[in-house]
C-alpha cells in the first residue's frame, strides 16, 4: 500500500509517519497519492476564541479545545463524486483520528474549487494545560479528498514531501493561515482551436486545466463520407478530444444544419466545447466523418494519425496590463511604420497594389515578458467590427512575433470581402486583447473609410 499523509504550511513543522491505523482493510484495496494539481487544498485551521478563551468539547470527564477549519475541493473532483476528510493525530496517540468535511457553498473566492468545513473536537489538545504541556503538544493533520473508486489524495499544494504531515503546534500558534497565493481559483478561460477551411489550425488564448475550450471545425476539410437515408443526411462529423495523461476523452460533433428539417436543409459547422480535467497537461484532437446508413465509409482527419496536440496550462495566465503602440502599413512596400492615419482610406491603390494592416502591441506581465518561451497563441487577439454602424463578426488577429516585452498582433483589412460585399462607406474597427476571452482590453476605435475610386460590385 503507498500511503501519503501531507504537510502544507511553509513554517511549520515537518515529520513523518506511518499510515494511518485501524483501516487496513480498507487499505489493501486504495491507493494514496499526493496532490499537486490544486484538487485538495486546506485553507485554513484555527481554535475558535469562546468566553474569554478557547472553545471545547467535553466527553466522559475529558475536554478537548475545538479547530475549525476549511478545505477546498476542485469543483471537476466534486463533480465525479467523493468525500472531503481530515485525518489527525496527537503526538501522544498511538492512533489517526478522522473527521468528514461538510460542503458549504461554491468558493466565490477561489472560483473553480467547493468549500468544506470540519471540526476537530476530540483527540486534540486537552483543556486547561500547563505551559510546559502546551508547549510540547503537537498535533498532525492530512487533509484528503476520497475519491468516488476509494483513492484517496492528500493535499500538497506548498512543495511539502510525501509523508510529511501539517503540524499544529506553539511557534505557529496552533493554526495553519490561508495564503493567497496557494491555489488562488480557478480564473476560467474561454480558448479557441481553430480548424480552418484552408487546412490552418489556429489557436486563440492558452488551454487551461480546469477551464474550457472550444473547437470550431470547418466541415470542408473532411468532404467524402456524405451518405444520406430517405433524403436525409445520414453522416456526421464527430471531434474527439484526449485529454493526457488521464486518458479521458471528450468528443461531440461539429455539424448541424441551417433549415428547420434534415433534409431540406444546408450543412454548416457547430462549435464543440469541452471541458478540460484539472491536472491535464496536453490535449490530442482529431475528427472522423462517417457515412452513416449501414455504410462502411469513414475518414478522418488527425494530422496523420499523430493526432494535433496543443500543450494544457496548469494555471491561467495574468490579465492583460497594457496595449499600444499601433503601427500600421497601406502602402506597396508593406512596412509597417508607427501610427495610422484616422481616419484611413481604402483606394483603388490600396485595394490593387498595396498592403492594409494594422498592428497592436500587449503585454501581459509573466507571459510576453518571460524570454523563457514564445507564446502568442496564450493571448486572444481580435478585431471587433462594424460597417456603416451594423456590428460584424469579429475577426481575429494573426501573431507578428515578440516586440521588446510585448507581443505584436496584426489585423488585415479584409479588403476582398470589402470589395465584393454590399456598398459602404465606412469600416469602424476596434483592436482588443485578452487572457481569458471574457475580459478585454481594448485600443481606440478607429475607422477606414471608403473613396469613391475603390469600386465594387455593389
Amino acid at each position: 500500500m503507498v500511503s501519503i499523509l501531507s504537510i502544507a504550511c511553509g513554517d511549520s513543522a515537518i515529520t513523518s509517519g506511518p499510515s494511518p491505523e485501524g483501516d487496513s482493510a480498507i487499505a489493501q484495496s486504495r491507493l494514496d497519492a499526493a496532490d499537486r494539481s490544486c484538487t485538495v487544498a486546506l485553507r485554513s485551521l484555527n481554535r475558535t476564541a469562546k468566553n474569554g478563551g478557547y472553545e471545547t468539547s467535553c466527553t466522559s470527564g475529558r475536554c478537548w479545545v475545538v479547530w475549525v477549519g476549511a478545505v477546498d475541493i476542485a469543483a471537476s473532483a466534486v463533480a465525479g463524486g467523493g468525500q472531503a476528510s481530515v485525518l489527525y493525530k496527537n503526538r501522544d496517540d498511538s492512533t489517526w483520528s478522522q473527521v468528514s468535511a461538510t460542503p458549504i457553498t461554491p468558493n466565490a473566492a477561489a472560483p473553480g474549487f467547493v468549500r468544506y468545513a470540519f471540526r476537530l473536537e476530540r483527540g486534540t489538545m486537552e483543556s486547561g494545560l500547563s505551559s510546559t504541556g502546551i508547549a510540547r503538544t503537537r498535533i498532525e493533520i492530512a487533509p484528503y479528498w476520497h475519491t468516488s473508486d476509494g483513492n484517496r489524495l492528500f493535499d500538497k499544494q506548498r512543495g511539502q514531501g510525501d509523508y510529511d504531515n501539517y503540524v499544529l503546534f506553539a511557534d505557529n500558534q496552533f493554526a495553519i493561515a490561508d495564503d493567497v497565493r496557494v491555489c488562488p481559483g480557478q480564473k476560467p478561460v474561454a480558448a479557441v482551436l481553430d480548424f480552418s477551411a484552408g487546412w490552418q489550425v489556429l489557436q486563440h488564448g492558452a488551454l487551461v486545466a480546469g477551464s474550457s475550450a472550444t473547437v470550431q471545425y470547418a466541415i470542408e476539410r473532411l468532404p467524402e463520407c456524405r451518405g444520406t437515408h430517405n433524403g436525409y443526411p445520414a453522416w456526421d462529423i464527430r471531434g474527439f478530444v484526449r485529454f493526457l495523461p488521464s486518458g479521458q476523452v471528450a468528443e461531440g460533433t461539429v455539424r448541424g444544419f441551417d433549415g428547420p428539417t434534415p433534409n431540406n436543409s444546408t450543412q454548416h459547422s457547430v462549435p464543440l466545447t469541452v471541458a478540460i480535467p484539472r491536472g491535464t497537461t496536453r490535449a490530442e484532437v482529431w475528427f472522423s466523418n462517417f457515412s452513416g446508413a449501414g455504410s462502411s465509409c469513414q475518414t478522418w482527419d488527425s494530422n496523420n494519425g499523430a493526432n494535433f496536440s496543443f500543450e494544457v496550462e496548469r494555471e491561467a495566465f495574468k490579465s492583460v496590463g497594457w496595449v499600444g503602440n499601433v503601427g500600421s502599413s497601406f502602402s506597396r512596400d508593406c512596412q509597417r511604420r508607427d501610427g495610422v492615419a484616422e481616419p484611413a482610406v481604402l483606394d483603388s491603390y490600396v485595394q490593387q497594389r498595396a498592403c492594409a494592416f494594422v498592428e497592436l502591441d500587449t503585454w501581459v506581465p509573466g507571459l510576453t515578458d518571460d524570454f523563457s518561451f514564445e507564446k502568442p497563441h496564450a493571448i486572444l487577439a481580435r478585431a471587433e467590427l462594424s460597417l456603416d454602424g451594423v456590428a460584424l463578426a469579429p475577426v481575429w488577429l494573426t501573431s507578428s512575433g515578440r516586440v521588446g516585452n510585448d507581443y505584436r498582433y496584426r489585423f488585415t483589412v479584409p479588403k476582398s470581402d470589402l470589395y465584393y460585399g454590399p456598398k459602404w462607406s465606412t469600416l469602424t474597427y476596434t483592436l482588443s486583447t485578452s487572457t481569458d476571452g471574457f475580459t478585454w482590453v481594448s485600443d481606440t476605435a478607429r475607422t477606414l473609410k471608403r473613396d469613391v475610386s475603390f469600386c465594387n460590385p455593389a
